[in-house]
């Protein structure tokens, strides 16, 4: 064997291994997402690509002024919540009803401490692309798209 074909044979080798490490890389790096709404205030943390019934964040910063009335209202689009089962909101709503194509959790401002967030555990209950909207009740909302796999 001369020294090419060597060199051929390792590279052969070696290609398979360094494209598998390439894909978990960039999807690792693409696995997960923050969607800032237009005003820098609302933001939204969330695993962009995920298993079909395993659990999930979707975690919500709210902007510090988001206490100023003893209320805050956070609305999540019904076609989202319909896709998904609810294991847990931290903290806990006061109350949770459905208006206008979307479901409303009302929290106690007292009860968001610092920072100001609220994190909903979730797990797919349906495959493939969830397009998600979520406002503060009267504002300008921030879309969110997760894959559910398999």
């Amino acid at each position: 064997m001369n020294r090419r074909e060597e060199i051929v044979r390792w590279a052969l080798l070696a290609l398979p291994m360094t494209l598998a490490l390439l894909l978990f890389t960039v999807a690792n790096v693409w696995r997960t997402a923050t969607v800032v709404g237009a005003d820098g205030e609302l933001a939204l943390d969330y695993a962009r690509l995920d298993r079909f019934a395993e659990p999930t964040m979707l975690r919500v910063r709210l902007p510090r002024g988001a206490g100023a009335e003893k209320t805050l209202k956070l609305r999540l689009n019904r076609s989202y919540v319909d896709s998904v089962r609810i294991k847990n909101i931290i903290p806990k709503p006061q109350e949770m009803r459905e208006e206008e194509g979307s479901y409303v959790f009302i929290f106690p401002v007292e009860t968001l401490g610092e920072p100001n967030s609220v994190s909903f555990e979730v797990e797919g209950v349906a495959y493939g692309q969830l397009d998600g909207e979520l406002a503060i009740a009267g504002k300008k909302k921030i879309g969110f798209r997760q894959y559910m796999l398999p």
